[in-house]
């Protein structure tokens, strides 16, 4: 495709509207959360008087504005099309451009060549930023919001690599600390079991030893009479229960909407019984496709008013969005709950709505 003055003149017009909308969207999604917020953040700060709680919740809505534009590019994208074709139909500007032997097609490839730039883009954040940004994000949150500087999991319970069954009052994140920790490895004889207890454990690695330091540690195991015998333990090697495990096993518990394709994939080979692993696998494929399918299908209503406001064309923009989404967050937790095929559940809508898209396009009239 050869570049000419139209297409730079429809790209101008197509960048300046997706901008502005793309900087509006975030931003008003951004005040809208803050002012929800504002307690938490007074309580931070009373929480944390050392600390300069004001300087994070700006740091943390600068991190979560990536996360945010993840969730509205599409409707972007569309939006800022709309906005484009009604304004060049209000201002005559597309008949001129047909009358010269173009197709209404070829007037409108820097705006189908944007959506499919925005969906590239969409996937290259979610795969390289997110998994990058999510810590931070989480530990901006965690200061700002709730005025704690350490994440801390509570009541996790879980096998380990060894088939050791794993108690965990309270995990500390950050400074890899336990609280409450208890290990129970039971074999297939009677008395072929063991159990670890204590009350603190603090991961280390000092002089070639990574394990776990105890406090009040304990070693409980049969001594082959039918006795129970109590050893005072200072130390727990790790085998593989590293910190790296105990995150892993907080990651299958938690919201994976800001994971990345491949850590869901991943999550996905552990935990096959969870749907919405699944599900959300496929949807990380089909949201952005929805930069190009929403196009298609919103750009034709567009069409039709050459003799109205530009306000009306990005009304059915909106409304356009909106229903796509409701459609999809629906089947979506029908997927989930089990109800439908995750695949099913992911793909339904873009499918009907791409296929509506491109037979309202092909009949335009021009």
């Amino acid at each position: 495709m050869i570049v000419r003055r139209l297409d730079r003149y429809v790209t101008t017009h197509f960048l300046f509207s997706w901008l502005v909308w793309l900087f509006f969207m975030v931003g008003l999604m951004v005040v809208f959360d803050i002012f929800g917020k504002m307690d938490k953040f007074a309580e931070a700060a009373s929480r944390l008087p050392e600390e300069n709680v004001f300087l994070a919740v700006v740091q943390f809505y600068l991190v979560n504005s990536v996360f945010i534009m993840l969730q509205i590019l599409p409707f972007v994208t569309v939006t800022a099309a709309m906005f484009t074709v009604t304004k060049l139909l209000k201002c005559n500007e597309i008949a001129p451009m047909i009358a010269t032997g173009t197709s209404f097609f070829r007037i409108l490839a820097p705006v189908f060549l944007g959506a499919v730039l925005a969906a590239g883009a969409m996937a290259a954040l979610r795969e390289t930023a997110l998994p990058i940004l999510r810590p931070v994000k989480e530990r901006l949150e965690l200061l700002a919001l709730r005025g704690e500087q350490e994440k801390v999991r509570s009541g996790l319970f879980f096998t380990d690599p060894a088939g050791r069954l794993i108690s965990v009052d309270r995990y500390f994140a950050v400074s890899h600390r336990i609280k409450g920790f208890k290990v129970i490895a039971l074999g297939r004889m009677k008395d072929d079991w063991e159990r670890w207890e204590a009350e603190e454990a603090v991961w280390m690695e000092e002089g070639g030893r990574r394990g776990w330091r105890l406090v009040g540690g304990k070693r409980l195991h049969p001594d082959g009479v039918g006795a129970t015998v109590t050893e005072e333990k200072s130390f727990f090697p790790a085998g593989e229960l590293e910190p790296a495990y105990f995150e892993q096993e907080i990651n299958k518990n938690r919201e994976f909407f800001d994971f990345s394709f491949s850590e869901l994939a991943e999550l996905a080979r552990l935990r096959p019984d969870y749907p919405n692993f699944r599900v959300l696998l496929h949807y990380h494929v089909t949201f952005p496709l929805a930069n190009i399918l929403l196009l298609l299908l919103a750009l034709p209503f567009g069409i039709s008013f050459e003799r109205r406001s530009t306000l009306e064309g990005v009304i059915m923009a909106i409304f356009i969005c909106g229903l796509y989404v409701v459609l999809d967050i629906s089947l979506r937790n029908l997927g989930g709950a089990r109800v439908l095929n995750p695949v099913l559940a992911s793909w339904a809508v873009p499918i009907v709505f791409g296929s509506a898209g491109v037979v309202l396009f092909s009949s335009i009239r021009t």
